[in-house]
């Protein structure tokens, strides 16, 4: 039961992440580039068809981390 709340919680907390990043974008230009930070590999698997179906002409990439670290690390090694 708990195991099935955390994993409900996450599915919940990564569709309301993804919504507030998409519809913070706006009217966006198509060379603009959009990265969604996911938590667990279960959400790529659910989300990330839905979020390509919706904005076909949207460059996003999704990464998929543990915990803050391991999108700090992804910056870092974007930024060298």
């Amino acid at each position: 039961m708990q195991k099935t709340k955390c994993y409900l919680a996450a599915l919940v907390s990564g569709v309301l992440l993804v919504t507030g990043i998409l519809a913070g974008c706006g009217q966006s230009k198509k060379d603009d580039h959009l990265t969604v930070y996911l938590w667990e590999n279960r959400l790529m698997k659910n989300i990330a068809p839905y979020i390509h179906e919706q904005f076909p002409d949207q460059d996003i990439e999704f990464i998929i981390g543990n915990n803050d670290t391991d999108l700090y690390s992804y910056f870092k090694n974007q930024l060298i």
